[in-house]
């Protein structure tokens, strides 16, 4: 989408992909923290 919008000279469309790209990232790395405090908390009493 990116690509495309900076062929057909759409900002917009460039910069809300952008903006949605930066919001999954966020929320995955959010989920792999979570993820990771699950695993170590788990191992501790193991």
């Amino acid at each position: 989408m990116i690509v495309y919008g900076g062929q057909v000279f759409k900002l917009d469309l460039v910069m809300t992909s952008v903006i949605i790209l930066g919001i999954v990232a966020g929320v995955m790395y959010g989920l792999v923290l979570l993820l990771e405090k699950f695993i170590l908390k788990s191992k501790k009493f193991n």
